[in-house]
């Protein structure tokens, strides 16, 4: 969501999708993730591996998220 309303594109057509829905449903994923002893990259990458462009999308979004945090904190 975040990434949709800073560049302007819009990848979802779908308005009906709420900012918070789409935070939740991102929740959902990292948690359901960590709870079964895998990792959200791990879940990222089996979607990739389907050619899922929401799990591509997703992970791109992380992996990104992780170097800025670690560019931002050095």
């Amino acid at each position: 969501f975040l990434s949709q309303r800073l560049s302007g594109v819009v990848l979802v057509q779908d308005n009906t999708l709420s900012a918070f829905r789409q935070f939740f449903g991102g929740f959902l994923l990292l948690f359901g993730a960590r709870m079964a002893g895998g990792c959200a990259s791990g879940h990222g990458l089996s979607g990739i591996a389907r050619l899922s462009s929401a799990s591509i999308i997703t992970a791109a979004a992380m992996f990104a998220g992780k170097v800025l945090l670690r560019v931002v904190s050095e």
